[in-house]
């Protein structure tokens, strides 16, 4: 064998041992999941509250997501309050984005700072979406979580008034009831930036 040769195989053999030992690309997760539009539903949400109470206002929304595979229903709750009175809450829910349903509970006199649809550019698909692509989908994918929701509320407790009006924002939260693992995603309603990720795994 010649020394070109030597080298020739030398070189194809280097070749072969860097291509078995390089890291493999991660896969890509292609788990999608889906949700109802809470902007969609609003002003029908807003009629049917104000039919019964005219001077309720919004103070957050909650709606499931489920994988594109699930066919559960999905539900979509509006959380109203009024200064007239205090004490009573107000919940318009929708589900699969059909017959709103209208429910009435009582609570201890509270402070409540209203949430205007300006508040809120981004819709929950659009949230979900933000949150899925970054880092939502590797955990579904890994732990299949069975409760899975949006909230959209204020910054800060209900309570915490004195701060002021704080940034509006789309909680989103994967919840693996069988595991106890757990994914929190928190997306600015406004901005579409997202502010804080928790996790909690076994």
């Amino acid at each position: 064998m010649t020394r070109t040769c030597r080298l020739c195989t030398l070189a194809i053999a280097i070749l072969i041992l860097t291509a078995c030992t390089s890291p493999t690309p991660p896969d890509t997760c292609t788990i999608s999941v889906h949700t109802i539009s809470a902007k969609r539903f609003y002003e029908e949400a807003l009629e049917t509250v104000r039919q019964q109470q005219p001077d309720a206002f919004l103070v957050a929304i909650s709606v499931d997501f489920r994988s594109v595979a699930d066919d559960r229903p999905l539900k979509l709750t509006y959380h109203f309050e009024s200064p007239s009175t205090p004490t009573r809450s107000y919940r318009v829910q929708f589900t699969d984005g059909h017959d709103p349903g209208f429910s009435i509970t009582t609570h201890p006199i509270d402070e409540y700072i209203p949430i205007a649809e300006q508040d809120w550019r981004v819709d929950s698909p659009e949230a979900l979406a933000i949150a899925h692509d970054r880092v939502g989908c590797q955990f579904f994918a890994k732990w299949r979580s069975e409760n899975t929701r949006l909230t959209l509320q204020r910054k800060y407790a209900t309570r915490d008034v004195a701060r002021g009006l704080n940034p509006v924002e789309w909680i989103i939260v994967y919840d693996s009831i069988v595991t106890k693992a757990m994914l929190e995603v928190s997306v600015d309603a406004l901005s579409g930036e997202i502010t804080h990720v928790s996790r909690s795994e076994p």
